[in-house]
């Protein structure tokens, strides 16, 4: 069919001719049989369990406690990372002086980790214990999880 096909007055103009042809073209390509690729799994840390002490215990200025606990984690974003155990007060200064941690690959699995620390004498009413995910090759981790526990 030809633009002179028409009546005058009824005539598409060149630019709603193009427009056209240009929208059928770009809806021609968004349908072909190639899907788009997924949204990339993020990294998580998604549970925790067997905590000992368990949740809820009080803590003591000056108690030496073994903090253990299993975490559940799935890596996605790198071939492979590490679990890492961190034990802070509530002003987020660190209390183990060494950090626990566990390699890990690719995929989803779980994670035992240990430490022991003595709190201080005064100061802190509450410790942090995280559960970090840090894939190889990162420099910072959003897969986390934090365990809160009072100290009188």
């Amino acid at each position: 069919m030809f633009l002179t096909d028409f009546p005058a007055q009824k005539r598409p103009t060149f630019a709603a001719v193009m427009t056209t042809l240009i929208l059928s073209s770009l809806t021609a390509v968004g349908c072909g049989s190639s899907p788009m690729a997924p949204a990339p799994v993020p990294d998580s840390v998604s549970s925790v369990t067997d905590m000992a002490p368990p949740l809820g215990t009080k803590l003591l200025h000056g108690q030496s406690v073994t903090f253990t606990g299993t975490a559940g984690y799935s890596l996605n974003s790198a071939d492979s990372g590490q679990v890492v155990f961190v034990i802070e007060d509530q002003t987020n200064t660190v209390l183990n002086t060494s950090q626990p941690s566990a390699a890990v690959a690719k995929g989803s699995g779980q994670v035992t980790l240990s430490q022991s620390i003595t709190l201080p004498d005064t100061g802190v009413t509450s410790v942090q214990v995280f559960f970090a995910l840090a894939p190889t090759g990162a420099t910072s981790t959003h897969a986390a999880v934090r365990l809160t526990y009072q100290v009188q």
